[in-house]
C-alpha cells in the first residue's frame, strides 16, 4: 500500500504507486527470465519465480536447470544484457553473474537455483 504524494492535485488511481514502485527495480527493456533449480530442494524455482513475478520481472520458464551443476546461485544473461542480468541478481540477493554459455538461452535472463539461495523474507 502506498501514500499519494500531499502536494499532488491530481489523484492517481490506487495501483499507479505501487505499479511504479515495482517497475523502479526492473530495468525499462528486460529479457524474460527462466527460472531453473539446480538444488534438490523441491518447489525451489517455484518460490523464486513468484517472487520475481512480483517484484515486476517476466518469468517466461520455471523448471530443472540441465546444464553442469552451478558452485552457487547463478545469473546468466545473454550477450548485450549484463546490466539487465545484474538488476535480476540484485533483486534475488545472487552475486554470481556470468555471461550465458552456448547451451542456454541467447534471448532470456537465466537464473540456476543452487543449494545456497533463499527466498526473501516477507
Amino acid at each position: 500500500v502506498s501514500s499519494a504524494n500531499p502536494a499532488s492535485t491530481a489523484t492517481p488511481p490506487a495501483t499507479a504507486d505501487a505499479s511504479a514502485s515495482v517497475a523502479s527495480s526492473v530495468p525499462a527493456v528486460v529479457p524474460p527470465v527462466d527460472v531453473l533449480n539446480d538444488s534438490r530442494i523441491t518447489g525451489l524455482a517455484a518460490r523464486a519465480a513468484a517472487q520475481l513475478r512480483a517484484g515486476g520481472w517476466s518469468v517466461a520458464t520455471v523448471g530443472t536447470f540441465t546444464g553442469d551443476d552451478v558452485p552457487a546461485t547463478t545469473v546468466f544473461y545473454p550477450e548485450g544484457d549484463e546490466a539487465a542480468g545484474r538488476q535480476l541478481a540484485s533483486a534475488l540477493g545472487v552475486t554470481r553473474v556470468v555471461a550465458a554459455p552456448a547451451a542456454l538461452s541467447s534471448s532470456h535472463l537465466t537464473v540456476a537455483l543452487a543449494h545456497d539461495w533463499s527466498a526473501a523474507p516477507r
